[in-house]
């Protein structure tokens, strides 16, 4: 199944000290471009982070928003007291007093704020951080597989056309090669009338101009190319540059039949092959 470029994934992950969010949009472009905006103490992850949006992305310009807010909470920064800490020291002082028949009180030794934690400034952990970036990444891909599930539908459609419309085009084409020869074969006939000419020669004249005219090969690859993009669809790599490469050569056979054919009706039908053509590019500029 075809993947579009672009695409959308969000993930947010809540605990007691931060609030993380994620966002990775992906739009359309020739190669991959990556736009990373991350906090301070995430940045050391931005190597790690493309070379997991390469996996999906591929192509395309890729931006990835990351916000890490952390909680206020009030039960965190209230001050506390390091209870082992002040009992352990409290401990020394008792056994001081016991010992050496002194009165000490424990502020007389030690400042009562060396007792107090403090607060350390919280880091989210790694584990935390990528599990809530594969979550917005597989999002990212699963959008993506709806929209190339779409794109996959209308381009069949539109194959479907380019084929009807080749084989009408080959129908009114030998229809009329069989009369533009024997055409050839009079108006040669009549140029060289007064001078002795081999039928044979006359006729062998008719077939190389009316070989001039012919469109079955050109109609043959056409067909051809068409069967290979349809093919694309149902791969599960990116197909977006093969599929480029095919419209440039089904738009050239598209071009030539033109050039070759005096059929009002045959020139017609290239005006729609041309139109045809020119949406699924279009199309085909948002395909992975």
């Amino acid at each position: 199944m075809i993947k579009s470029m672009t695409g959308f994934g969000s993930a947010t992950f809540t605990n007691e000290y931060f609030n993380l969010s994620i966002e990775i949009k992906s739009i359309n472009s020739r190669y991959l471009d990556c736009k990373i905006k991350l906090p301070n103490q995430l940045e050391k992850y931005e190597t790690n982070l493309i070379v997991n949006l390469n996996k999906i992305c591929k192509r395309g310009r890729v931006s990835l928003y990351v916000n890490l807010d952390e909680i206020k909470n009030e039960l965190i920064l209230k001050p506390q007291i390091n209870k082992n800490m002040f009992e352990a020291y409290n401990e020394l002082v008792k056994n001081l007093n016991e010992n050496y028949k002194l009165k000490l009180k424990i502020n007389d030794l030690f400042d009562i704020k060396d007792f107090i934690d403090k607060k350390q400034k919280q880091m989210i952990s790694k584990n935390f951080f990528f599990d809530t970036f594969d979550l917005a990444l597989k999002k990212l891909e699963e959008m993506k597989l709806i929209e190339g599930s779409y794109l996959s539908k209308d381009l069949k459609k539109r194959f479907q056309r380019l084929k009807k419309t080749i084989e009408k085009i080959n129908s009114i084409s030998k229809k009329q090669s069989y009369s533009i020869k024997n055409s050839y074969i009079n108006k040669i006939k009549k140029l060289v009338e007064g001078f002795e000419i081999e039928d044979s020669r006359i006729v062998t004249e008719a077939a190389i101009l009316s070989d001039k005219i012919e469109i079955t090969e050109e109609c043959v690859r056409f067909n051809s190319h068409i069967q290979q993009m349809s093919k694309l669809l149902k791969e599960s790599n990116p197909i977006g540059k093969k599929l480029n490469f095919l419209l440039q050569e089904i738009l050239r056979e598209t071009n030539t039949i033109g050039s070759k054919s005096n059929n009002i009706k045959i020139v017609n039908h290239v005006i729609v092959l041309k139109e045809e053509i020119e949406k699924i590019k279009e199309q085909s500029q948002n395909i992975l």
